[in-house]
Formats: structure tokens, sequence, C-alpha cells
């Protein structure tokens, strides 16, 4: 009996070092199959931290978005209130979104997710650039309002006119826009740029013809 247990276990060990690679896959087996599941996980996390990194910057912007729209006084309270209803809107939208990518687990379905930040919520893409052309042209509006008062010139009313109209025009571009439509509308947005652009430097140059002139 005690020389068949023998035999048996030589057989065995011979076994084991006829054949390294079963020996060694047995040992390592749990390593191999860690180290991936640890890296899977590594990369998953890694995702996540990106993406709610993007959505809190989203929402600093759309915070910011939202004090500058309550300052615009060149719109009419439906539409400031259409816009803020937009934003926060959008807002919640980031908000849900966030707290989805957080409990995730699955790396395909996180990548979608993530994808979609971009991809899906519109409204952030043309908001940023809308609310700061509307905001910088209230603001040249107001500063064409206190240089008008300050002159009687005619020609020097006429281009603070216009630069004041200018200002006017690139709300009126932009108001209209909506998410679905961009970035089909973004060529909107960068028409209005350039109006807003004309009408700083016709501002600028009136500034300086009232200063010559108040000499």
């Amino acid at each position: 009996m005690k020389k068949q247990i023998i035999i048996t276990f030589s057989l065995i060990l011979l076994g084991v070092i006829s054949y390294p690679k079963l020996a060694n896959a047995a040992v390592l087996s749990p390593t191999a199959v860690a180290i991936p599941l640890r890296r899977a996980e590594i990369k998953v996390a890694l995702k996540k931290t990106n993406a709610i990194k993007e959505i809190d910057r989203r929402l600093a912007s759309l915070t910011n978005i939202t004090t500058r729209i309550n300052g615009i006084t060149r719109i009419t309270d439906a539409q400031k209130q259409s816009l803020l209803t937009q934003v926060q809107n959008e807002i919640n939208n980031l908000n849900d979104l966030k707290t989805k990518i957080q409990a995730e687990t699955d790396a395909t379905a996180l990548q979608a997710e993530k994808t979609s930040i971009v991809q899906s919520y519109r409204v952030y893409a043309l908001f940023v650039p809308e609310i700061e052309i509307i905001a910088q042209a209230d603001k040249i509006m107001d500063i064409a309002d206190a240089m008008s008062s300050k002159t009687t010139d005619a020609t020097l009313l006429s281009k603070i006119a216009d630069a004041k109209s200018k200002a006017q025009n690139a709300i009126d571009l932009v108001l209209p826009l909506t998410p679905e439509g961009y970035p089909g509308n973004r060529s909107v947005l960068l028409s209005a740029r350039d109006t807003l652009k004309t009408a700083r430097v016709n501002l600028t140059g009136s500034f300086a013809l009232l200063k010559a002139n108040s000499k």
C-alpha cells in the first residue's frame, strides 16, 4: 500500500516536472486573473474621475451664466426667464448624469455616458457663447448710452448709435438659437461675434473722439 502511494506521488511529481507550464499556470492563475481585473477597475475609476471633472467644469460655467443672465437689462423679462429655465434644466440634467456615472460599474456604459456629456448636452455648448455675446452687447449699449449723454456732436452721436445698433443686432441674432440646432447654428454665433466686434471697435473709436473733444 505504501509502495503504491509512493509510486502515485512520484508520477504526480513527474507530471508536474514534465509540464512546468501547467505548474506555473496553477500557481500564477490567481494573479493572472487579478491583475487584469484590477487594471479594468483602475480604468473605470479614471474614466469616472475625468467625466465628473468635465461635468463639474460645465456646472461651474452654467452657474456663472445664470449670474450673467440675471445682470442683463437689454432683453425682456420673458426672454430672461426662458434662458434661466433652459440653463437650470441643463444643470439638473448634468447633476443626474453625474449621479449615474458615479454609480456606474460597466466600462462600456460608462464610456457611452462620458460621450453623452459632449454629444447630448448641447445646451452648454450653445449657451456659453450665446450668453457671453448677449452680456457683452448689453454692456456695450450701456456704455453707448452713457457716452451719448456727454456729447451733442452729430457725427459722434451717429457713430455711437451705430455701435449700439450693432450690439442689438448681435443679441437679435443669438436669442432665437436653440440647442436642437447646434452645431448647425454655430455659424450664427460666429456672425454675432463678428458684429459685436465691429460694435466694440466703433465704440472705442467714439470714446477716443469724445475724449479728444472734451479737451
